[in-house]
């Protein structure tokens, strides 16, 4: 089957479906650190030829992932002065609350969320 013979609405709905896939796969970083970084990348790598549209989705979900692995380290070093202890409970329910808004956003498709706070890597 042609491209040229495929729905529109059906790649719209393809779009967000790879865009679902990839921003609830960071949740495979529940078990083990990596996980949060292993499968956007995985996934911006199979799909960008695909869905050129989603680049800048997917840079912004690396970055957000990067940079919350990055205060997550930092406040671990800082358990060393107590207030660590307090920082990394923080830390992830922030994560969680701005994994929940992106979603949120994803489906009512906006692609182009922002999060806030964090550092652009990529």
């Amino acid at each position: 089957m042609s491209e040229s013979n495929i729905p529109k609405s059906f790649l719209k709905d393809h779009t967000k479906i790879v865009a679902l896939i990839a921003q609830l796969s960071v949740f495979i970083g529940f078990y083990h650190w990596i996980g949060f970084l292993i499968g956007p990348i995985l996934i911006k790598i199979v799909c960008q030829n695909n869905h050129p549209e989603l680049k800048e989705f997917f840079n912004e979900l690396i970055n957000f992932q990067i940079t919350y692995i990055l205060y997550y380290f930092i406040a671990t070093l800082l358990c060393l002065v107590i207030i660590g202890v307090i920082l990394l409970p923080v830390i992830y329910i922030v994560w969680v609350i701005l994994m929940i808004i992106g979603l949120v956003k994803l489906a009512d498709n906006n692609y182009n969320y922002k999060y806030p706070d964090i550092i652009r890597f990529i």
